[in-house]
């Protein structure tokens, strides 16, 4: 699902024929009754979120999220203490973004929009491929992470700066890079 302003509300078509299916994945996960878990259903994509969890516990929680995710249909996906499952229609946030863009913006959205997009999990790395060349990717986290996006951040406050430092630039000047 996507909303936004300016956007016309959007639902990929197949995600329809996951809904239920979905609905029984959160149940199933809803099976790993451990504190500090929890599952958020967005619409046909689920993300079981384990942060919380007794550190020495995380490996435990994922693998057990992956099997209930893959035995679903669902494809698991890693991300920063948490696994997703989403249904295996071909999108993600890669397509995502680009569809944002071109709603948002049109067709010829890369010849006056400069894209910036900042992720700090696996999730993001859909995106970080989707954009290359076409705009400016900042993976947030320690420098050890393989990742595809242009540069780096070392965590939120690299990222305040970097905000600040874009509302501060004047409409019309080119980004670096």
């Amino acid at each position: 699902e996507i909303e936004g302003p300016g956007l016309d509300a959007f639902r990929h078509t197949d995600t329809a024929h996951y809904r239920e299916r979905g609905e029984a994945l959160a149940e199933a996960l809803a099976s790993i009754d451990v504190p500090g878990v929890w599952t958020e259903q967005k619409g046909a994509t689920l993300t079981l979120h384990f942060r919380e969890a007794a550190r020495d516990e995380h490996d435990a929680i994922a693998q057990r999220a992956r099997e209930l995710i893959l035995a679903a249909g669902f494809q698991a996906r890693d991300a920063l203490c948490a696994v997703e499952g989403r249904p295996p229609i071909g999108w993600d946030k890669g397509h995502a973004v680009l569809h944002v863009l071109r709603e948002r913006y049109g067709p010829g959205w890369s010849e006056s929009v400069r894209a910036i997009y900042v992720g700090d999990d696996e999730t993001d790395e859909d995106a970080f491929r989707a954009l290359l060349g076409l705009g400016q990717t900042f993976r947030v986290g320690p420098p050890t992470e393989p990742t595809r996006a242009r540069r780096r951040l070392s965590g939120v406050g690299a990222v305040q700066t970097l905000l600040r430092w874009i509302a501060g630039r004047r409409p019309g000047r080119p980004l670096p890079g």
